[in-house]
C-alpha cells in the first residue's frame, strides 16, 4: 500500500473505529463494538470481495441490516493503536495467563477472531 494511501485509511480509522466489523464463516459480518449482524449493501463494491475486517459509515436497516459506505481494513490491529481508549487487544501470553485462572476460556491467537477483541 502506498504512503499516502496508508494515510488516508489512518484517518478513516481515526474517525470511524467504533464501526469495525468482522466477517464470519457464513460470510455476513459482526460489528465489534455491539455484535450487530451486518451485511455489505449490495450497491458496494466491497461485495464481491468480501474483506475479513471492514470499516462502515452507516447502517441501513431493510429486511438485514446493511452496511453503507464501507471501507476493507487491512491490519485490524490499527484499531487498537488509533482508538486505544475504546479497543484493547489480549495477547496470546495473556489470554493464556487469563485462561490459569478462568479453565473454560477458549485460546487463540488468531488476531481476526473477534472473540479476542475487548473493549476498554
Amino acid at each position: 500500500m502506498k504512503n499516502s494511501s496508508k494515510k488516508f485509511s489512518a484517518c478513516v480509522v481515526s474517525g470511524f473505529f467504533s464501526h469495525a466489523a468482522h466477517r464470519v464463516p457464513d460470510g455476513t459480518y459482526v460489528s465489534i463494538h455491539g455484535g450487530l449482524n451486518l451485511r455489505i449493501h449490495p450497491s458496494s463494491t466491497l461485495c464481491t470481495s468480501a474483506p475479513s475486517w471492514i470499516l462502515y459509515y452507516e447502517v441501513l436497516e431493510t429486511e438485514h441490516l446493511y452496511m453503507r459506505e464501507c471501507m476493507a481494513l487491512d491490519d485490524p490491529m490499527w484499531l487498537v493503536q488509533v482508538a486505544p481508549h475504546f479497543y484493547n487487544y489480549e495477547s496470546r501470553a495473556q489470554r493464556t495467563a487469563r485462561a490459569a485462572t478462568q479453565p473454560n476460556a477458549v485460546e487463540s491467537k488468531d488476531v481476526n477472531r473477534a472473540s479476542n477483541w475487548l473493549f476498554v
